[in-house]
């Protein structure tokens, strides 16, 4: 059995059987569009380069928007990485932080509150 496969125990009927899982290796989509978007920065020469670091992180995480288990964290990371492009890009620094966090502490909430994403 590999590293990416696990064994699930199921209980029918009173009979226990076991599956051998394939988790899927979502962490190479974050890599992938990492390497991918850090390498097409580098092809604008007139670009500044720290907002936009940003703004690939952000987009590394939107895979894992559509992944039950990783919603909430994924939500959270994204909002970030976007907000802080938002931030530097604009040079809005000490409002543009009061607001990010006043979103995501409102985005907590409203995920807390909402039993789907728990």
């Amino acid at each position: 059995m590999s590293f990416d496969e696990r064994i699930e125990i199921i209980i029918e009927n009173g009979e226990v059987k076991q599956e051998e899982k394939k988790k899927k290796s979502y962490g190479s989509y974050f890599t992938g569009i990492l390497l991918i978007g850090l390498g097409i920065l580098f092809f604008i020469p007139e670009l500044k380069l720290f907002p936009y670091i940003f703004l690939v992180l952000a987009l590394c995480y939107i895979p894992n928007l559509f992944i039950k288990d990783k919603l909430k964290s994924s939500l959270h990371y994204f909002l970030w990485f976007i907000g802080l492009f938002i931030i530097f890009y604009f040079n809005i620094i000490v409002p543009g932080i009061l607001i990010l966090v006043g979103i995501q502490i409102l985005i907590s909430g409203i995920l807390k509150s909402n039993s789907k994403f728990n």
